[in-house]
């Protein structure tokens, strides 16, 4: 019984008992019996009675057993283990200036085999969705205005086809580099889908090519969304010299280092690949793990094993060879 606990322990006196009322019922009973005068014709071991008889008897104390067990309702103890995996919410903030269809300035192609800035950012783009299984991503881009392309979904698959999507005729008619738009929306998308019932982290991943030249002031946007509880990274692709030396590029970099946020520099595809790598490596979900321990009832092979053992006893009662008549 290894391995079973019992919800009516209780119930085992009852063998004792039963066997004790056996033991009676055999000692008080008088059995018909017939005598013979020549013994002789008994002691032969070729006529003692064949042991098989006693068969029905043995079937009969194993249902009985089985029975007593059954009664007992034994429970079999189980231990089970949820992991919920709680990821975080990110909303990813692309730059579609006129600037991002320039080609990288790095690459060492010809200028006509080179891929743009915004060819390679939407590649390090769709790795990172890819790497990011259980959290929540929204898509948003920006030039002159900001907007939402789509709100924070699990449905990774759908969010890629909406990066495919994106090209230079998205905003067609715009050109500039709103930050401050792009970073603020991204804060309002975060705050309303916010879950309820249990907190999650918030992640503004912004990727633009330049500085701000539209909107509203950029650092003061940041300011807002790092008080509403979200952590910013800011990652800028292929940067001119002169524009990462300019007083506001710095002010805003270290407005994102300074509440605990991140600046990646990413002069080229294999640094973007880098940075989305180091964002993804930065902010991971939490593994909430519950245990469970519950009994599963165990008296159904017991009870089922008594009635086969019940049935086979009484079939073989009505054979004449297992007749015991001693």
């Amino acid at each position: 019984m290894n391995g079973l606990d019992f919800r009516h322990p209780e119930a085992a006196w009852a063998l004792p008992m039963l066997v004790l009322l056996l033991i009676c019922w055999r000692a008080f009973r008088r059995p018909l019996f017939a005598t013979i005068g020549i013994s002789a014709l008994l002691t032969g071991r070729e006529h003692r009675a064949s042991r098989l008889r006693r068969a029905p008897a043995v079937l009969a104390a194993a249902a009985v057993v089985a029975i007593v067990i059954a009664v007992m309702d034994p429970l079999r103890p189980f231990a089970e283990e949820r992991v919920e995996s709680r990821g975080v919410d990110i909303a990813l903030v692309l730059d579609l200036s006129m600037s991002m269809q320039e080609a990288m300035s790095t690459d060492t192609r010809d200028e006509a085999d080179r891929p743009t800035r915004l060819e390679v950012t939407k590649k390090a783009l769709t790795d990172f969705i890819a790497r990011r299984r259980d959290d929540r991503i929204g898509l948003l881009v920006f030039s002159d205005n900001a907007y939402v392309l789509s709100p924070l979904t699990l449905d990774h698959a759908a969010l890629q086809r909406h990066v495919a999507t994106i090209d230079g005729r998205t905003l067609y008619g715009e050109g500039m580099t709103a930050i401050g738009e792009g970073v603020a929306l991204a804060s309002t998308l975060l705050a309303r889908q916010a879950p309820t019932d249990h907190p999650r982290e918030r992640i503004i991943l912004v990727l633009t090519d330049g500085e701000n030249t539209a909107g509203r002031e950029p650092i003061g946007a940041m300011l807002t969304a790092f008080d509403g509880g979200n952590q910013i990274y800011l990652v800028g692709v292929d940067l001119a010299e002169d524009v990462k030396r300019k007083p506001e590029v710095l002010r805003l970099v270290r407005t994102v280092e300074s509440h605990g946020g991140r600046y990646f520099t990413a002069d080229s595809a294999g640094e973007l690949a880098e940075a989305a790598r180091g964002v993804d490596a930065l902010e991971r979900g939490v593994l909430v793990s519950t245990r469970y321990v519950y009994d599963i009832p165990a008296f159904e092979p017991f009870a089922a094993a008594a009635v086969v053992l019940v049935v086979a006893a009484l079939l073989l009662r009505t054979v004449p060879y297992f007749v015991d008549l001693t």
